[in-house]
């Protein structure tokens, strides 16, 4: 049911009736680019250390000039492919708190999982961040995680300033709450941080025209000190989620 929804529990419920080597996980909403995207993805695992592997996100081409932007910063829409495990790092307590985020980074936009892995570590039962809890998880066990570029979907959250400053102030929380990492940690930081997302925001306006322009730069203020509000209520505690959701 609709109302019973939630990124990990759901995602289990679908793996339970799976009967591949690999469980392939694609948001409702993002498009594989071309035919080799599935290809990509299950190449990684011919590294048998390899637990999950997940994809390149990128715009849709329809997109708003501001959604483009804020995809393209991700680090998501890289071109680098990664591979991570913890054989030189030490321990995830041995990562700054930030360093820790960084290096826990798996999206289930479009990603791909070892089945024989996932019977044992299943995704957690949490509002937001699942795929992040579980390469926790997989990490520590030993295992490695992967980050194909070549896996191209185009994928985007069109968010006005309401809906930024909801999904960015649980996304600030989950990181509070789980790796003890306030993004950001005072006002001060929430200044710098709006000015840095509106300096971005113009600089890759510059290279348009015409009205979607001067339209996205009429908006860009709004959306961004909503974005950076949510960051700092999440940050600080502030309304949204508790430590007992995560």
């Amino acid at each position: 049911a609709r109302a019973d929804f939630r990124h990990g529990s759901t995602r289990n419920l679908a793996a339970g009736d799976a009967r591949g080597e690999f469980l392939v996980f694609l948001s409702q909403d993002a498009v594989p680019a071309d035919a080799h995207c599935l290809r990509h993805l299950i190449a990684a695992f011919d590294d048998r250390r390899v637990a999950g592997a997940y994809g390149r996100v990128l715009p849709n081409p329809d997109d708003d000039p501001l959604t483009r932007r804020t995809v393209l910063d991700l680090p998501e829409a890289s071109a680098e492919p990664v591979a991570r495990d913890l054989d030189h790092v030490g321990g995830l307590s041995d990562l700054t708190p930030a360093q820790r985020g960084d290096w826990l980074r798996f999206n289930n936009v479009a990603s791909a999982v070892r089945a024989s892995v996932f019977r044992e570590h299943p995704f957690a039962s949490v509002p937001f961040g699942e795929d992040f809890v579980w390469a926790a998880q997989v990490l520590q066990a030993g295992h490695r995680i992967c980050f194909v570029p070549e896996a191209v979907v185009h994928h985007a959250h069109r968010y006005g300033p309401r809906e930024a400053f909801v999904r960015y102030r649980i996304d600030a929380a989950f990181h509070r709450e789980v790796h003890g990492h306030r993004v950001r940690p005072s006002l001060i930081s929430a200044l710098k941080g709006f000015c840095h997302e509106l300096r971005r925001d113009l600089t890759y306006l510059r290279g348009l025209g015409g009205a979607p322009r001067l339209t996205a730069a009429l908006g860009a203020p709004f959306l961004r000190a909503a974005q950076i509000a949510g960051q700092y209520a999440g940050s600080r505690g502030l309304g949204g989620p508790s430590a007992a959701d995560f």
